[in-house]
């Protein structure tokens, strides 16, 4: 598998495992602890990392978004989280030096679902006041 990933792919980011460039950082709820460290001691580390770490392993924070399901089930919530979740995750995750998965499910139809879109549309014209 790594042959195939290295051929095709030698730019991508990958979730933990022998050919690892982000991290875990042990919570699904998008956010880290502070401080956190892009640095750990070893490919196979989770966490905050380590100031001394020698291998170059940033953190990814990932939350699933909308229904709080990875996958897309019957009936899940269409409605996403307040602006001022999103932001606090935001925040507590880029901002704490990590990268943020914000898991969006498609439906069965490999698309994400309209309400969810409409839903999105309607925050970006209604930016957050400074």
């Amino acid at each position: 598998m790594l042959p195939l990933l290295h051929k095709f792919q030698p730019n991508a980011n990958v979730f933990q495992g022998p050919a690892a460039t982000v991290r875990w950082v042990g919570n699904e709820d998008g956010v880290t602890s502070y401080p956190c460290w892009a640095t750990t001691p070893s490919r196979d580390s989770s966490g905050s990392g380590d100031p001394e770490g020698k291998v170059w392993l940033p953190g990814e924070c990932d939350v699933p978004l909308p229904g709080h399901e990875w996958f897309w089930t019957p009936n899940q919530r269409t409605d996403i989280e307040p602006l001022p979740r999103l932001l606090d995750i935001y925040y507590r995750s880029v901002g704490r030096n990590c990268n943020l998965l914000l898991n969006t499910t498609p439906g069965p139809d490999g698309l994400i679902p309209e309400a969810n879109l409409a839903l999105c549309r309607v925050r970006a014209r209604d930016p957050p006041p400074l």
